[in-house]
């Protein structure tokens, strides 16, 4: 994995769609998943929709003290769970814990 990792070229472009390089090209989402880019269309309009984004000034939390954890954290957008995982009628405003703290 090291020699793999340490004689790559970097520099290198990759001209193949995101589904080839993940291994997805040939699968069809099950009924109620999204595609890749129907998900990137959804974050892209998700954000697009927004006038400011609150959540990434509260992003480093404090609470996340292991390094991997915060790695990890920094990749998921709060928000976007949110969009998913709440129920019909969420009002954000009105609560203590957010529907992304309990993923």
């Amino acid at each position: 994995m090291d020699e793999a990792v340490n004689n790559y070229d970097h520099s290198q472009t990759l001209d193949i769609p995101i589904e080839q390089l993940t291994g997805v090209e040939d699968q069809m989402p099950s009924k109620g998943i999204r595609s890749l880019p129907e998900m990137a269309d959804y974050i892209k309009n998700f954000h697009n929709d927004n006038l400011f984004d609150f959540d990434k000034r509260r992003k480093p939390y404090i609470e996340i003290v292991d390094k991997e954890l915060q790695f990890i954290d920094q990749l998921l957008d709060d928000q976007i769970i949110n969009s998913f995982i709440a129920p019909d009628g969420y009002s954000p405003a009105h609560r203590d814990v957010q529907p992304y703290q309990l993923f």
